[in-house]
């Protein structure tokens, strides 16, 4: 059972709601320690959600929820960046992963690309990553994951920013609101 004083000093934690569950995905404490687990809560309680192997200790990534088929998608965010040291801000990464009944699978095809604070839906079975930071630049693009490979979808009207909030209502509808398009990394 974790100590949730411990889980309260991760920074950039991705969250998603699973149902009935909250699941909490990786973080970071400064540019120290990355952290690649799942745990879930529910009913008062703390518990692991995952085995190894992992991906990448990661912050700020992309996550998503799939209950059609009890999955849990992660893309991007970043990880260690050793060489910056303590209280940098880590190295973009551009993977994804998709995790089921607690087994990770790493997602083979070329993505999106390096994206830092990005956003994550679902939708029948497909996942799909909104805007987010291609350092240094924001991003306005759309990418959608089909289980197979990664499509590009046009969303005009949306202007480039990262840092958004994202909901997703149950009829698939997305609220997106608020992020920053300012340059930076």
């Amino acid at each position: 059972m974790p100590d949730p004083a411990c889980l309260g000093l991760r920074k950039n934690p991705s969250l998603s709601d699973a149902g009935n569950r909250l699941l909490l995905f990786g973080g970071n404490v400064g540019n120290v320690a990355y952290f690649g687990d799942v745990w879930s809560w529910q009913n008062g309680t703390w518990a692991h959600g995952d085995h190894a192997p992992r991906p990448q200790g990661r912050g700020a990534s992309a996550v998503a929820w799939d209950a059609s088929t009890s999955t849990m998608f992660v893309y991007g965010g970043f990880g260690l960046n050793a060489a910056a040291g303590p209280g940098a801000l880590g190295t973009p990464l551009a993977d994804g992963w998709s995790l089921t009944n607690g087994a990770w699978k790493q997602l083979g095809a070329e993505g999106p690309g390096q994206l830092e604070y990005a956003n994550a839906i679902s939708s029948t079975s497909r996942f799909m990553v909104l805007l987010g930071m291609q350092c240094p630049n924001p991003s306005d693009a759309a990418w959608s994951w089909d289980g197979t490979s990664w499509l590009r979808d046009a969303r005009p009207g949306m202007s480039a920013r990262w840092g958004a909030a994202l909901a997703q209502a149950p009829d698939g509808q997305a609220l997106l609101f608020g992020g920053s398009s300012e340059k930076g990394c």
